[in-house]
């Protein structure tokens, strides 16, 4: 009988230390990453695509002193690729589908990758100054963005991942919003559930969280803490907030109570004929200067996660424990070994597939490092573009013939090398020619066949999923 219990991940910032994955309710060591001489990892420095779907299953961190992103299986210990980029970029973040990644670096640009061949898709100068925290969505369709010049963006993902052939017909990519209420550097942000649909959450040294909507941009309330607030979440049902604190105290908030509260002083403050000074967003705050607290890390608690039921409750901090709490009476449960330095990072996820016996001798693919350039700096020149050569994209699409029978389109599945222009055109990917003499009429046809691949990246969409239940039941029936 296999455990497919949920497992804990916690992360140092010591360079010197492992990434650790024990089993949440034991607290037993599965197994342990090194890292290697590539510096240590900082807050929201980890990521992982261990959703099984048409993706790699890796483990992924960028080390925060180094421009160097490393990559594992579960499956090794060892690193698996080491990808040095051309600039630090100590937050990252994957898609939910886990085909792409996106890192933020310390001069506030994103970049995109492709993880499946590691191609840069685009660059995009997103904020002032570092950026500290990214998070997707929960159906991949937008990136929120938090940074040190207190700002919150928006981003449609479709914008800032567009390939180097869409990007000369796109505009430059604008954020959906960009929200500045708070005052101080951004140092956590939770998503919620429902897509473009959902409310999240921001958190900053300012001492506040706030919850905002997403779609509309609009501030639904604000509380207001005695000390900075360095990491926060939202439990599943989103009727509890919790806020990790500069002073080592873990803040439980009842979002409903809290906020009905709020409101029902300011009818009171209205009915006596009192005015409200400030912004509008100071008539949302909710002061939170006493109640209960879990109390057991001695200095900042730097990450914060919740077990899928959102009963346990694990927390890292800066003075290197990683304590497993019970949210409902707020009693320390266990408390893991300490670490050689901060814990910058915590996770609890179910147990990864391919850390079952059923895998342990199955050939694992080889991933390709994540590259330094775009694509047009690493050997498609200008002169390709303009002359209609298509982009190989056959080279960053799966290798048909490790694909399942039957699950890719049969102009993909047999793609002939000399005939691959005549493939392009049947599939409907663009070509741009260089003898049109009408550069309106030529711009009005690119723009046709671009709402036209969008319909193509819906039918691969599908394909992935047809692939995602066919893993399933094979994995099943092993």
């Amino acid at each position: 009988m296999f455990n497919f219990g949920e497992v804990a991940l916690t992360v140092s910032s010591s360079a010197d230390d492992h990434l650790t994955l024990r089993d949440l309710r034991s607290g037993a060591v599965l197994t342990t990453y090194k890292t290697g001489q590539t510096g240590g990892i900082g807050p929201h420095g980890v990521s992982i695509t261990s959703c099984g779907q048409f993706a790699l299953p890796l483990l992924l961190a960028a080390s925060a002193d180094r421009p160097v992103v490393n990559s594992w299986y579960w499956q090794k210990d060892q690193v698996h690729v080491k990808s040095t980029l051309a600039e630090k970029v100590p937050v990252i973040a994957t898609s939910p589908d886990g085909l792409y990644i996106v890192g933020g670096s310390a001069q506030g640009r994103l970049f995109v990758w492709e993880i499946a061949t590691g191609s840069l898709l685009k660059m995009t100068e997103a904020h002032y100054k570092p950026i500290t925290v990214i998070r997707f969505t929960d159906d991949g369709s937008h990136v929120v963005v938090g940074a040190e010049d207190a700002l919150v963006t928006v981003w449609r993902f479709s914008t800032i991942a567009t390939t180097p052939r869409a990007q000369r017909l796109a505009p430059q990519a604008t954020p959906v919003h960009s929200l500045a209420d708070h005052s101080l550097p951004i140092s956590d942000i939770h998503m919620g559930v429902d897509g473009f649909n959902c409310r999240f959450a921001t958190a900053s040294m300012d001492r506040t969280c706030k919850l905002w909507e997403l779609a509309s941009g609009i501030l639904l309330c604000s509380f207001v803490f005695p000390t900075s607030i360095s990491s926060v979440l939202v439990d599943p049902a989103e009727l509890l907030l919790i806020a990790g604190g500069a002073d080592g105290h873990i803040y439980p908030i009842n979002i409903h109570e809290q906020s009905m509260s709020t409101v029902a002083q300011q009818h009171q403050q209205q009915r006596h004929g009192a005015s409200f000074a400030g912004s509008a967003s100071a008539a949302l705050d909710t002061f939170v200067e006493s109640g209960r607290r879990f109390e057991g890390h001695s200095r900042a608690v730097s990450s914060l996660a919740l077990s899928f039921d959102g009963t346990t409750l694990l927390s890292g901090g800066q003075d290197g424990a990683a304590i497993v709490w019970d949210v409902r009476s707020g009693q320390i449960v266990k408390t893991f070994a300490q670490h050689k330095g901060p814990v910058t990072n915590v996770f609890i996820f179910f147990r990864p597939p391919e850390l079952m016996s059923l895998n342990a001798k199955r050939v694992l693919p080889i991933a390709a490092p994540l590259k330094r350039f775009l694509a047009t700096e690493e050997g498609v020149t200008e002169n390709d573009i303009v002359s209609g050569q298509p982009m190989r994209i056959a080279d960053a699409a799966v290798d048909p013939s490790c694909a399942p029978c039957g699950l890719l389109p049969p102009a993909i599945s047999s793609f002939p090398e000399q005939d691959a222009a005549a493939t392009y055109h049947s599939l409907g990917l663009f070509e741009i020619s260089a003898s049109s003499t009408d550069p309106v009429a030529e711009l009005d046809h690119l723009r046709e066949q671009v709402a036209h691949l969008r319909q193509l990246n819906d039918k691969w969409q599908q394909v992935a999923n047809k692939y995602q239940r066919f893993i399933a039941d094979d994995l099943t029936q092993q």
